[in-house]
């Protein structure tokens, strides 16, 4: 996990003057204190390298030097040298064990390296120190979330923001976790929170125009993902979601270009190649959809649903027998798949093997028995058969499955068999891999820089 860096305080560039006749000296107290400030300016820039090499002789000259420790660990965080950086904030906290800010960081370099129970111990062990630290009851939430507990995370995400509603990464994360709860109202209120604090945070953006689209508002969801890539054009999230809103805008053609561009970003993404398969589909160009079914399989070869919607965009094309094995592929995946099994009936119906079909269509119903298009296509398969009482019951469950899901009866299709390739189409629900968060719950590290003082 890259870790964040904060300032607690600003940093601005500090120039020690030396009193009349005084020299840097390595026995001079501020020599220590100038390597560590030089250490925390290159942090700031980046230059961590060269950053430790300071705090190192901060500690070389110092060894009981808490801040200098504290901040070679943050350092060596943000190069991914997470059992180093751990070293040095326990080595700041045996000097002073009373150091908030490392056992904060502590906790940030524990949860990166998946130790999260001991994360949570040293964010108690600074809480205990300071009960009114933002920073750390926002990180704890954190935790909780990555546990989907999602009402502790709520709980300490509001701690924080009633010391310091100024963290706009808290308002994110608070968004974050009612959302997990189905709070999706609450949530956009959170969102707009954090980019009152920072109307640039492309995060908040991309995650309130998530929350608007659960509610089905699907034009501001857009406009959301659009104002994300004002502020971050390659933010590869923000377009894959501005495919999402555009297809159920009905709008296939722009979202495949969304993908198109996902997909030069990051062409290992196999959501953005299934996607880009639905929207092609929707547009009745099965080739390509197929193609890009393929795409999503060749990176994720349990990739169900990819599946599922190969077989019937092959079946589309009266590629059968290549249908009937995409959906045997889905099913060994996953057995309890509805659409799948109903989807291979409607390849066998197509073959003209209908017992087969027939058990498909049984097996999808044991699993929904709710599936309107299931019984109507086993009546089919049945009248094929001659085996014409049986249809007409079918025929009738369809027509009451129908009044139950949709409110009306729907048309009972008593065209032939091949005519029922038509139903393939899967429900909405599998229509599209959903939208993605933008994860802003990474900890967040502090770097404190220490001003000299003087003694009155």
């Amino acid at each position: 996990m890259k870790l964040r860096l904060f300032a607690l305080f600003a940093l601005f560039s500090v120039c020690i003057v030396p009193a009349v006749g005084e020299r840097y000296s390595e026995d001079n107290p501020l020599y220590p204190l100038a390597w560590y400030n030089k250490g925390v300016a290159l942090s700031e820039l980046g230059r961590y390298e060269e950053a430790i090499s300071s705090y190192d002789n901060a500690i070389e000259l110092d060894p009981e030097y808490a801040l200098a420790w504290n901040n070679k660990g943050i350092a060596l965080s943000a190069l991914g040298r997470g059992e180093e950086a751990l070293a040095c904030y326990n080595r700041s906290l045996e000097i002073d064990p009373n150091y908030a800010p490392a056992w904060n960081n502590r906790g940030v370099v524990l949860e990166a390296l998946g130790r999260g129970n001991e994360a949570l111990e040293s964010y108690d062990r600074a809480l205990a120190v300071d009960p009114d630290y933002a920073l750390v009851w926002s990180n704890k939430g954190g935790v909780f979330y990555s546990w989907g507990d999602y009402n502790s995370s709520i709980d300490c995400y509001e701690m924080a923001l009633a010391i310091d509603p100024r963290i706009k990464e808290a308002w994110n994360n608070l968004g974050r976790s009612l959302y997990a709860v189905g709070q999706y109202e609450r949530s956009i209120e959170c969102y707009d929170e954090a980019l009152k604090v920072d109307p640039v945070y492309a995060t908040a953006w991309n995650n309130k125009g998530i929350a608007l689209g659960s509610l089905g508002r699907h034009q501001e969801a857009l406009g959301c993902y659009e104002e994300t890539l004002k502020i971050e054009p390659s933010h590869v999230m923000a377009l894959y979601n501005r495919g999402i809103a555009l297809g159920f805008l009905g709008r296939q053609e722009e979202a495949v270009e969304c993908y198109d561009e996902v997909l030069k970003l990051d062409p290992s993404y196999p959501p953005a190649w299934y996607n880009r398969g639905v929207a092609l589909g929707l547009l009745g160009r099965f080739e390509e959809a197929a193609t890009s079914y393929d795409g999503a399989i060749d990176l994720d070869p349990d990739y169900t649903q990819a599946w599922n919607n190969r077989g019937i965009a092959l079946g589309i094309l009266g590629r059968q027998e290549e249908a009937l094995q995409s959906y045997d592929r889905a099913l060994e995946i996953d057995p309890t798949y509805p659409q799948a099994w109903y989807n291979r009936g409607v390849a066998l119906s197509a073959l003209g093997r209908y017992q087969e079909a027939i058990d498909s269509y049984d097996r999808a119903l044991e699993l929904n028995p709710e599936l309107t298009e299931a019984w109507n296509n086993k009546g089919i398969a049945l009248s094929a058969l001659g085996r014409n009482e049986e249809a007409i019951e079918c025929y009738e469950r369809a027509l009451e499955a129908g009044r139950t899901s949709a409110g009306e009866i729907p048309e009972a299709d008593l065209a032939a068999p091949e005519a029922s390739v038509g139903l393939g189409v899967l429900t909405e629900p599998d229509l599209l891999e959903g939208p993605v968060e933008a994860n802003d719950s990474e900890p967040m590290a502090t770097s404190i820089l220490e001003w000299p003082r003087t003694e009155a």
